[in-house]
């Protein structure tokens, strides 16, 4: 009876043995679950990126050239407010003086609030659309990678400013930790940045 036994597992073993030795041409190439997930810094991609930092110094320059106009007229009409201290109160230069410096003030606030209002809308809309491209080359690192998936990892940069940036941070973390995931931000920096002289279409 033991002999029958022992038999039987010896069988079994070998049975076990070749299964395993002759496994699926899918089974011998797969790969592992972890070498097919990726991770990138959309922050870092922004910040690295060729395109990117040559579209805000052009941005930077524009700027710089109507801050310099809005300095010029608020220096003139510091010179207006000085020179209207001299007149006397009440007379008809006194009057026209001041209504010329008032017309001067409301329109470097109003010329002030819509520069800003502009450089806004501009930012948004660049930087939505400089997303999107980062998307777009993400997806196709992903495809010649051979990833499943990636997932958005940019590490807060500690300490936050104040309580709503640690808010923030909280809700957007989302990735804790990885051990060994691809991380493709280079690649996606070059893929965006190669078509920086490619004809728009």
């Amino acid at each position: 009876m033991k002999f029958k036994t022992t038999i039987v597992l010896c069988c079994l073993s070998t049975l076990l043995v070749l299964a395993m030795g002759h496994q699926s041409p899918a089974q011998q190439n797969s790969v592992a679950p972890w070498n097919q997930i990726g991770v990138v810094s959309v922050m870092k991609v922004l910040r690295l990126s060729q395109k990117n930092t040559e579209h805000f110094k052009k941005v930077q320059a524009e700027q710089n050239g109507w801050r310099a106009e809005l300095q010029k007229e608020a220096q003139e009409l510091q010179a207006d407010e000085a020179s209207l201290k001299t007149m006397r109160p009440g007379s008809e230069d006194h009057f026209a003086h001041f209504r010329g410096m008032l017309m001067k003030q409301a329109k470097l606030e109003a010329t002030e609030k819509f520069y800003n209002q502009m450089a806004s809308a501009k930012g948004r809309e660049w930087t939505e659309k400089m997303y999107q491209e980062v998307l777009a080359a993400v997806s196709e690192v992903a495809r010649e990678m051979g990833l499943k998936m990636v997932f958005e990892r940019t590490e807060p940069e500690f300490p936050l400013p104040n309580e709503q940036a640690l808010a923030s941070a909280m809700n957007t973390h989302k990735l804790l930790f990885d051990d060994g995931l691809v991380d493709i931000s280079d690649q996606v920096i070059d893929k965006i940045d190669a078509k920086i002289d490619a004809p728009q279409n």
